[in-house]
């Protein structure tokens, strides 16, 4: 082997050098990219991780295992620290920083070791040569810009960007996130298929004091009475103060008047008697909700919802809890539960939250807070929830998936090195060729490029 090093050389080099290069392009067409986004004058939500221990536990209580990683998309001002972030040193590189000095003391242990067992100087430095060829990471750098390459693909195409490895180490340990309801609900997935009035109070007046109390609590019931008065806000009258009653509903004052938007629990704790159960079946076929609408204690209407889910949220969804990250949702539709959400979504109940009111204020809190300057580690397009979801999702698979590329290196380094040595002391160095070499290390760096794309981020 030692003898036809001037065949085995230049094959190896020139395969080590086309890997390198074609990894350090990959690393300078994901941060061309990126700069391009990063650059534009677009608005940009950053992804962010909250970073109070203390109100996490609480805001994740019962919908996650172990310590929480809470996550949460907010406007951005700028994306800061872009290319530092950028050329941080990855897995492939620290792997080759320890392989390299201990693949060369280890060839040289050997070389000694061959050199005083067979008293044979050329097939000791043979040794050493084999030895030191196959500890060499061939497809390193490779085998991580490719699964760092794919991620920021597909942040691209959902209209964000992944600033490399930094991103996907930090973020692939979230195991919930956080949202509002608007989001997983947004303008015209709220349907009224009917309203059915009780008393003698007039409805129109009614509506009207309804729409100013939802419209001055968002969620999905506000657009609901936004289209029922056709976005016509400046007719409203006068709000004077509400209250959102977890998991029942919203109460306020308009015009002097009480008014009551919520489910059969809130009309029947402020004393109103609701409609017979028996009424209401009819009603709640098919997926159908049920709110009522009570003014000055009376109950004046019953209006018949239904929530239409989005497809991609709901496939992002049920995506995210097959990677272990619970949803928390913001809310002040009584309507929206855990159980609803696993029936709308088809998720697991378990792994969703609604928070209640005390705790919704913190994302309301978190997310209503002028635009600050993040780390460019995540960031989309606007305000994209669902490209969000994605993006997280991606970062859970693709750090498992170069682990697996640096662990292939790995493997594939200390298995040559001891097949070189177990044929160095037993005078096998004639089985060891140059192309011999060469189709090994071939054989390793396939599987450290095509293994890890068996999983799709």
């Amino acid at each position: 082997l030692f003898r036809s090093g001037i065949h085995l050389y230049p094959s190896l080099a020139c395969l080590a050098l086309c890997l390198n290069a074609a990894g350090k392009l990959s690393m300078a067409k994901r941060i061309a990219r990126n700069f391009r986004f990063v650059s534009s004058p677009a608005r940009k939500s950053a992804v962010l991780l909250y970073d109070d221990y203390n109100n996490a536990l609480r805001l994740s209580k019962d919908c996650v295992v172990g310590p929480p990683a809470i996550t949460y998309e907010k406007e951005a001002d700028f994306l800061k620290h872009f290319l530092s972030l950028s050329y941080q040193p990855d897995p492939g590189d620290r792997a080759s920083q320890i392989l390299a000095p201990i693949g060369f003391a280890a060839s040289l242990a050997l070389c000694a070791a061959v050199a005083v067992l067979t008293r044979d100087t050329v097939g000791s430095v043979t040794a050493f040569t084999a030895a030191a060829c196959v500890c060499v990471p061939f497809a390193g750098m490779l085998g991580v810009n490719t699964s760092v390459s794919r991620l920021c693909r597909l942040a691209g195409q959902c209209g964000g960007m992944v600033v490399g490895w930094p991103a996907v180490d930090r973020f692939s340990a979230a195991n919930a996130v956080m949202t509002d309801a608007e989001d997983l609900f947004p303008r015209g997935t709220v349907v009224l298929n009917g309203i059915r009035t009780f008393g003698g109070q007039r409805i129109d007046d009614a509506i009207l004091d309804a729409t100013a109390l939802m419209c001055s609590v968002g969620g999905p019931l506000s657009d609901l009475f936004d289209q029922i008065i056709k976005n016509r806000r400046e007719i409203l009258p006068k709000l004077e103060k509400t209250v959102y009653e977890d998991g029942k509903g919203v109460s306020g004052w308009v015009s002097g008047k009480e008014i009551l938007v919520g489910n059969r629990e809130l009309i029947l704790a402020h004393g109103i008697e609701p409609p017979s159960r028996d009424y209401e079946a009819k009603y709640i076929r098919g997926g159908k909700r049920l709110v009522y609408l009570a003014a000055d204690r009376e109950l004046v209407a019953m209006f018949i919802v239904t929530y239409r889910s989005d497809r991609r949220r709901a496939l992002e969804l049920r995506r995210m809890e097959n990677n272990g990250i619970s949803l928390i949702v913001r809310t002040r539709d009584p309507n929206i539960t855990p159980e609803f959400l696993s029936e709308c979504f088809g998720i697991d109940a378990h792994s969703a939250r609604v928070l209640p009111e005390k705790l919704g204020a913190v994302y309301t809190a978190l997310v209503s807070s002028p635009p600050d300057r993040p780390d460019s580690l995540i960031a989309v397009k606007g305000h994209r929830p669902a490209a969000m979801m994605r993006i997280l999702t991606g970062c859970v698979r693709q750090h498992g998936n170069i682990t697996i590329a640096v662990a292939l290196q790995t493997a594939s380094a200390a298995i040559g090195f001891a097949l070189v040595a177990f044929l160095s002391c037993s005078s096998g160095l004639s089985l060891l060729s140059a192309t011999a070499l060469l189709i090994y290390e071939l054989f390793w760096t396939a599987a450290t490029l095509l293994v890890p794309r068996l999983r799709r981020p």
